[in-house]
């Protein structure tokens, strides 16, 4: 029983009781009594009793007539037996028989507000499920009199829970029994004893005969095509009989009443977008597809695409077939033959994409921003294919144009395939356009290798200057590891276009934060981890031993845990190799846009945060090994006599020999262009490295170092810390360490408990045997005790030994000097 309902019909009947009377006697011939057991009223419990018979209500009336103290509601069920008992009742009990009913209970508790009898016609069991929503949808008209035909639609909204009680109008009708067959598709699913069909249709009826006789005749998705096609056509200048009945074919004859009448359909929908725009442009997408389908021919010329825009009718689907139509003439695939269109027209259609603000939909604006990436790359395509002839001798030449032009264009071009899910471009054009921008990029690979091959050995053999550029090797003379901490972020396999729109983003803050110079450098060759990774570090690792960070595969999952700690650790130079993309392209399968895709997600699951605790008085440096190549051909080299070693992108071999496609350095033969190597049935990666291809070689290389005013008001921070941060340690009743640091929880516990087992050794295993029990987890103890001995020492405090024991830890905390206040 709804909890509002009872409250009320409680309200009502305690306005019509009189409790001098022991018997309250009701005539319910709708059914609103029907499932009340027990109400209390005025706080006496009265019990309800229902009577369907005479000789029944005889009995028990004689029962309860005496049972002065309790309270009864003697429900008459029919009115025969109302007209036989009323003389009866009113001679034993000087009583009356009130008619009750659902207008009369709305009509006692809203007492400003008279019902329409209407109420009385629907199913009271009905009536009580949704009565809060009855009173809900009433409170829309604030009037004092509800008419017939609001009742029906105050009835209908609280039914179906969508308000009906704005339906003015067909329109209005159209947009409601849309919303409704969304919300529920099966009007016949309603758990009610009352006709919704039906009341839909008396509604609909009262304001508009159109929808109420199309729904009753069970055509509306019939009709809703024909509304749109009738819409689309007349946009396209099209909307005749004929073309209607090419679109709809059969469905027009049951809809054969309105072939007279498109031009008002028409009017409707324009009415209908005045009230909703996105449905608007929603179903007159939807028409269009059909229509395009249908064969109809809309462009007859070769500016009605033009037209179509300029003119602010172009939805979604005319925006997309305009581009697939002058796309269909572009000459995207650099052959040598004559096309209809060139750069001038996607230009001008591309403004008028972007002035056309009618239709800003999602979808408009998806197409727009793909488009536009259609329009840059293949006018990048265009710009370099032109420059192949000039010749590049500096490689400041090399970096500009390879950073403005060629880095990305093989991840545009993926983007573009991957997001294309209208087929702008068609799918079977593709490939071929693909062999386009290899065979540019090729052209560019070979003149940079040979550049490569013509300086390298000099560069290998003279110090570091303007005259030639940063190699692998230099890196570490660059740095100033002297002043501030450093971290030294190297990203294995990294190439251009992974470091602009995967990995700088997530840097972004942390750069524009210090002064940040944008390099680059050139992997060692080949272009391996083994021969042009170690070699960026591995003098600094040598060098400065105890005051360094190192860990690899810090992406890992096994590593996120050390990773932070190393962070939080205060060693001086922190080198943190991360190995996803040379880890991940070795075993892809997927072009770039995909792969890169992958690996932003390794970036939001394990990178992101831990660059956010690098610490804001801490220099940054982020370098790579090597880039990586796309393989689109494998060669078999089993009958190639000369060759002693055979890798995926380079070549070991006894002489110096010339081959196609790879350039000689030392006793390799590096290849430059997409070409990969394997003996017999070995294995072929999608993506390799160690050859001369530009993207291998050519790498981004960043020095950020904190700003002057940074460090000054860090040392500022340190300095007033150790002042405002000094506490005392008490270790017993004698002894009390002043320091100048806040220890944590931890850390207390560390320094208590080795005090207590003084001149013992205690292991790292029993300091997490301690933890565990005192705080309920340990952590990571050795670096804990680390960062505790490094603390304590900056206050002069040499106090915890070390040494090792096999696999364990030993600490000993040596008291000597610890009598009294220290």
């Amino acid at each position: 029983m709804n909890g509002i309902y009872k409250d009320c019909l409680k309200r009502y009947l305690e306005e019509i009781t009189d409790l001098e009377s022991n018997i309250l006697f009701l005539h319910d011939s709708t059914g609103v009594m029907d499932g009340i057991g027990d109400i209390d009223l005025y706080l006496y419990p009265h019990k309800v009793i229902s009577v369907n018979e005479n000789v029944l209500f005889r009995a028990k009336y004689e029962d309860i007539k005496h049972k002065k103290d309790e309270k009864y509601i003697l429900v008459l069920k029919n009115k025969g037996l109302e007209n036989k008992l009323l003389d009866f009742i009113k001679r034993s009990e000087t009583a009356r028989i009130i008619e009750i009913d659902t207008k009369s209970i709305l009509d006692s508790i809203e007492d400003d507000v008279n019902w329409n009898e209407e109420i009385n016609n629907f199913n009271s069991e009905d009536i009580k499920k949704r009565f809060r929503e009855l009173l809900y949808y009433r409170k829309l008209f604030r009037k004092s009199n509800i008419e017939k035909n609001e009742v029906d639609k105050v009835v209908l909204s609280a039914f179906i829970d969508l308000d009906a009680t704005k339906i003015k109008n067909d329109v209005d009708c159209y947009l409601y029994y849309k919303n409704l067959s969304e919300i529920y598709s099966n009007l016949q699913g309603f758990k009610y004893e009352c006709d919704i069909k039906e009341l839909i249709y008396k509604v609909f009826n009262e304001n508009g005969s159109l929808i109420a006789n199309i729904i009753k005749n069970d055509m509306f998705p019939e009709f809703e095509n024909l509304l749109w096609i009738c819409t689309a056509l007349y946009e396209f200048n099209k909307l005749t009989n004929e073309n209607v009945e090419k679109v709809l074919g059969q469905d027009l004859d049951k809809l054969s009443n309105f072939k007279e009448h498109l031009m008002e359909l028409v009017e409707f929908a324009k009415v209908i977008s005045k009230k909703d725009k996105i449905l608007y442009i929603q179903k007159k997408d939807a028409a269009e597809k059909l229509i395009y389908k249908s064969g109809i021919n809309i462009y007859e010329s070769e500016k009605d695409y033009r037209a179509i825009i300029r003119e602010g009718n172009g939805t979604y689907i005319s925006v997309i077939e305009s581009i697939k139509t002058l796309l269909k003439g572009f000459n995207l695939e650099g052959f040598k033959k004559i096309f209809k269109y060139d750069f001038n027209d996607l230009t001008e259609l591309k403004v008028l994409i972007d002035e056309n603000n009618n239709y800003s939909t999602e979808n408009i604006n998806n197409t727009k921003n793909l488009f536009n990436l259609i329009i840059n790359v293949f006018k990048d395509i265009d710009y370099i294919e032109k420059q192949i002839k000039y010749v590049i001798n500096s490689y400041s030449d090399w970096e500009n144009l390879y950073k403005n032009y060629l880095y990305d264009l093989q991840y545009r071009f993926s983007k573009i395939v991957y997001l294309d899910s209208q087929n702008l471009i068609e799918s079977n054009r593709y490939e071929n356009i693909d062999k386009r921008i290899s065979r540019i990029l090729n052209e560019y690979r070979k003149r940079f290798a040979e550049f490569i091959e013509k300086n390298y050995e000099s560069w290998e053999n003279t110090e570091y200057g303007v005259s030639r550029p940063i190699l692998n090797s230099d890196i570490e003379s660059l740095l100033n590891l002297e002043d501030n901490k450093t971290f030294i972020i190297i990203f294995d396999g990294m190439r251009y276009d992974a470091w602009e729109h995967i990995v700088r983003p997530y840097f972004e803050t942390a750069l524009s934060e210090r002064n940040t110079k944008y390099k680059s450098s050139y992997a060692l060759l080949p272009s391996i981890t083994s021969i042009s990774r170690e070699v960026i570090y591995s003098n600094i690792i040598k060098d400065y031993k105890n005051d360094v960070n190192y860990i690899t595969k810090s992406e890992s999952v096994k590593n996120e845990k050390l990773l932070k700690e190393s962070i939080l650790q205060d060693k001086k130079i922190n080198v943190f190799v991360f190995n996803m993309f040379d880890r991940d392209g070795h075993k892809a399968t997927e072009d770039f846009y995909i792969f890169y895709e992958k690996q932003r997600q390794v970036f939001e699951k394990s990178i992101s945060e831990l660059i956010k605790l690098i610490p804001n008085d801490a220099n940054i440096v982020i370098a790579s090994d090597h880039g990586l190549m796309r393989i689109d051909e494998n060669i078999n080299m089993k009958d190639a006599q000369y060759v002693k070693t055979v890798k995926s992108r380079y070549l070991i071999v006894d002489d110096t020999i010339k081959k196609e496609d790879c350039i000689n350095i030392k006793d390799y033969l590096l290849p430059y262009d997409n070409k990969g190597y394997f003996l017999g049935g070995g294995e072929k990666d999608f993506y390799s490295h160690g050859g001369a291809s530009i993207e291998e070689i050519l790498l981004p290389f960043v020095i950020s170092e904190t700003k002057l005013s940074q460090r000054n008001n860090v040392n500022t921070q340190k300095i007033s810390s150790v002042i405002l941060a000094q506490e005392n340690l008490v270790l017993d009743d004698n002894v009390q360490l002043k320091l100048s640091f806040k220890p944590n929880e931890k850390e207390k516990i560390i320094l208590v408990s080795l005090y207590n087992l003084k001149n013992q050794n205690v292991s790292n295993r029993d300091i997490e045997k301690i933890l565990k029990n005192k705080i309920g987890k340990s952590g990571l103890v050795d670096g804990i005790i680390r960062r505790l001995i490094q603390k304590l020492k900056k206050d002069g405090l040499d106090i915890i030994e070390t040494s090792s024991a096999g696999d364990l830890i030993i600490y000993k905390l040596n008291d000597k000097g610890l009598r009294g206040e220290i």
